[in-house]
């Protein structure tokens, strides 16, 4: 008998125990969603290159090692990019030779940020960390015009540019962070990219005329912790 309710405390105190850790882990850990808006661009060889508007969506965790440190990973869907034109014209004694380009890349991520976050105060954070994405989209809009001692090459359209792109990609994430207290919070985070995504690059002896292709951005979020 005495057996019996030596074992019966003994699960009651282990579904104490049991259930006092998950609610210290649920209090310590928080799951959201956020998205946003992305002005991001390409960093290249070639000067003039412009931003392009993009989007970004996904979910977060959230767990808090103290008050004032906690890890926060991400997984998000995010559209990038860059875009550049070029006129060139010169005229001597042969002719005159026209060149008009301009290209608009755009290129789709699955990201997995993980990002460090510091309290300032209670709701104020700094920010920084590393990204690892996934391109699972690549596509160029052109826009070409050539004349040349009277000959016209003119073309435009859109291709899929995903063979010539590298399909990882690294980045660092800088940012700040602000949340309310009824769980909407608020970032800003400037990604930094470490890759050179132009897959042919590698295998030429001359850099072309763009040079390394690498991503980076402004990130604008809201979201919620559920």
């Amino acid at each position: 008998m005495k057996a019996n309710y030596f074992r019966i405390n003994i699960a009651i105190s282990l579904l104490t125990l049991i259930g006092g850790l998950q609610t210290i882990s649920a209090q310590k850990t928080g799951f959201g969603i956020k998205g946003g808006y992305n002005l991001s661009n390409l960093s290249t060889d070639l000067s003039g290159m412009k931003d392009i508007s993009g989007f970004h969506i996904g979910g977060l965790l959230e767990y808090r090692v103290s008050n004032k440190f906690s890890i926060q990973p991400e997984l998000l869907y995010s559209l990038e990019g860059g875009k550049y034109s070029i006129s060139y014209s010169e005229s001597n004694e042969d002719g005159e030779f026209v060149l008009k380009a301009k290209e608009e890349i755009t290129l789709g991520f699955i990201n997995l940020p993980v990002t460090a976050k510091y309290y300032l105060k209670d709701r104020f954070s700094v920010e920084t960390g590393i990204q690892f994405g996934y391109v699972v989209s690549a596509k160029s809009e052109y826009d070409f015009f050539m004349e040349a001692d009277g000959d016209i090459t003119s073309t435009s359209g859109e291709r899929n540019i995903k063979g010539d792109v590298k399909s990882l990609n690294t980045s660092l994430n800088f940012g700040l962070g602000y949340e309310l207290k009824n769980k909407m919070l608020f970032q800003a985070r400037y990604n930094l990219g470490l890759t050179n995504l132009d897959k042919s690059f590698d295998s030429m002896d001359d850099e072309d005329f763009i040079g390394k292709v690498k991503s980076k951005g402004v990130l604008i979020s809201i979201g919620y912790k559920f």
